[in-house]
């Protein structure tokens, strides 16, 4: 069964708005531009130059010296804390303050810590996490319009999923594959997993009820569950030799959680990395099966129930864990542990694992089924041909991002976010505009949903640019 679900598990991906190799690809764009002088060139829609101006120096200095971890950040929460908990808690409207909770708490964290390599490395990671979240804010708005809405179970999933596949098909593949967390692996465990010790996870970000498909919020809980029930042991007499027993087994099945969510980010990069970023551009199966065979034996089986040391503890095992868990939660706990993402994918989409990996590694035989003129359900209706001369403007292999409008406003707003507060103030300043940026990047303070529509001006906080509509229309294709 074990082997069952791994495999299930590696033929699996996430619905993306743009698939990683997008997001990646229109960030080296402006990496490069960044990297070269430490400027960054603002341009008008039209072609004409704005201005050069000047980096952010830290995120600059935090770039320039860890590129393989603003890459790793770069793919955001379709590969952190993991595959459910960013499709399922981050990208929707589930936190207090919805997605803009989580890029404004990372943000924060990244530049609270201590100066030095390890804040660069965080603040690096970070940003490219807001890069992510901007090229989600016009994907999703994008792909919307084609599915017919906010991703939802059924005909509308399918859509999306064809379509984001479909782009990535047509997207030049012009940057390294170096993604590294290296080094920051702590930071993600204690910002994005470690929900038992942190209350902003906790209270705030992972929260609402799709927390029963992330594994950070449901062992979280249940090692802040252990953790009372061994408090309350040690509080109370000792002489019981039942309790005892009771009590050791729970400090080991804590133990073992600890040590799993800890475990957890650098499980789920190298997943991310053999499944959806690597230099082969395939899925690389049986490397994916043999990290996830490994972290099932060395953690996952132990943390939902079957300590480390449990062989000692054999009589009681069942009785305790019944004690401490409701009968959905336990009976959930016993599905992870046979069929992780089977459970999780199946329930996120609503599709069939066959069907779902034949969607995503062969969208252009789909593309006219589900988009086509003759498509059923709601949306915008093109043909594949017509949408790669008319949306993408091909002229070869490749789309060219200046004549595809949301890859063109995907670059335009990473260009932003690279920028100090001083440098952006100083380019609404040189398009004639009176907004000025408050906050300390232009991409905080708006998004409610990444997987939202219009989220530059949709909502009560809007864009700094799109506080002014005739500057947006400047910068940014409509």
């Amino acid at each position: 069964m074990l082997k069952r679900f791994l495999l299930c598990l590696t033929l699996t991906l996430p619905v993306w708005a743009w698939k990683p190799v997008t997001h990646m690809s229109l960030a080296e764009i402006v990496l490069r531009d960044l990297l070269d002088d430490g400027l960054i060139s603002i341009y008008r829609v039209s072609g004409e130059k704005v201005g050069d101006f000047p980096a952010d120096p830290e995120l600059l200095a935090a770039v320039r010296a860890y590129p393989a971890c603003f890459r790793a950040g770069v793919l955001g929460p379709d590969a952190y804390p993991d595959i459910a908990t960013g499709q399922c808690i981050i990208h929707p409207e589930q936190s207090q303050g919805g997605s803009n909770a989580w890029l404004e708490y990372l943000w924060g964290r990244a530049k609270g810590l201590p100066a030095g390599p390890h804040r660069q490395q965080c603040l690096a990671w970070t940003c490219g996490f807001l890069v992510h979240a901007a090229g989600d804010m016009y994907a999703h708005d994008y792909i919307n319009q084609f599915s017919g809405g906010d991703f939802e179970l059924g005909q509308n999933a399918i859509k999306h999923i064809v379509l984001e596949g479909h782009v990535a098909s047509r997207t030049e593949m012009n940057f390294p594959y170096d993604a590294s967390i290296a080094g920051i692996e702590d930071f993600i465990y204690d910002t994005c997993v470690n929900a038992a010790d942190n209350p902003d996870l906790r209270e705030r970000l992972l929260i609402g009820p799709e927390t029963s498909k992330s594994i950070p919020a449901e062992f979280s809980a249940l090692r802040r569950k252990l953790d009372s029930d061994i408090a309350e042991y040690y509080r109370g007499s000792r002489l019981n030799p039942i309790r005892a027993a009771q009590c050791t087994y729970k400090e080991h099945w804590r133990d073992d959680i600890m040590q799993g969510l800890r475990a957890w980010p650098a499980t789920s990069h190298a997943v991310a990395c053999a499944l959806f970023f690597n230099a082969a551009g395939t899925a690389r199966v049986e490397e994916a099966q043999a990290i996830l065979e490994r972290y099932a034996k060395e953690h996952l089986l132990s943390m939902a129930g079957a300590p480390d040391a449990a062989g000692k503890f054999l009589s009681i095992a069942d009785e305790v864990a019944e004690a401490v868990l409701p009968k959905e939660a336990l009976a959930r706990l016993k599905r992870w542990k046979n069929n992780l993402l089977l459970e999780l994918v199946q329930s996120g989409t609503g599709i069939d694992l066959r069907m779902y990996k034949q969607y995503m590694g062969q969208p252009d035989s789909h593309f006219d089924q589900f988009l086509g003129m003759g498509s059923v359900g709601s949306g915008r209706k093109i043909n594949m041909a017509d949408f790669d001369a008319q949306e993408l403007g091909l002229s070869g292999l490749t789309f060219d991002y200046h004549r595809f409008r949301p890859a063109y406003n995907t670059v335009a707003m990473t260009r932003l976010i690279f920028l100090s507060r001083e440098s952006v103030n100083g380019v609404l300043a040189g398009l004639g505009s009176n907004a000025r940026l408050t906050k300390d990047n232009a991409m905080l303070g708006f998004v409610a949903k990444l997987d939202g529509s219009r989220q530059w001006d949709g909502n009560a906080e809007k864009m700094v640019v799109a506080s002014d509509p005739v500057v947006y229309t400047r910068l940014f294709f409509p």
